[in-house]
């Protein structure tokens, strides 16, 4: 759970774009655009530090991650923009839009994942 709440869409109620015609987005950014770009992630987690109080700090990355929807969802717009498919094309504006996002939200994953684990 602690993994899966750094991915901005999971604790959203728009979290397949459904409620703004973007369905299909969770996917896009969380498989597709990760696959299609698996050489390009810098793996940069950072060290280990105590989490003294487990569930605030669970709800500190659920909050984190709900600030993030609303940029992942103008990036999906951007890359669709003036497109029928998703292509490369789109693929390419999604990973200049969102590829950071997802980069460092993977490495803070990790981060916290072995910080619960310490």
């Amino acid at each position: 759970y602690l993994e899966d709440a750094h991915q901005p869409l999971h604790g959203a109620l728009n979290y397949d774009g459904q409620m703004t015609n973007q369905r299909g987005i969770h996917s896009r950014f969380e498989t597709q655009l990760i696959m299609r770009n698996l050489g390009a992630w810098k793996w940069t987690p950072q060290p280990v530090r105590e989490i003294k109080d487990f569930r605030a700090y669970m709800f500190e990355v659920i909050v984190d991650s709900q600030q993030l929807v609303a940029g992942l969802l103008a990036a999906d717009l951007k890359a669709a923009e003036g497109r029928e498919f998703y292509d490369d094309g789109y693929f390419a504006v999604l990973m200049k839009e969102a590829g950071p996002l997802a980069e460092r939200r993977m490495n803070e994953a990790a981060t916290a994942v072995a910080s619960a684990a310490y």
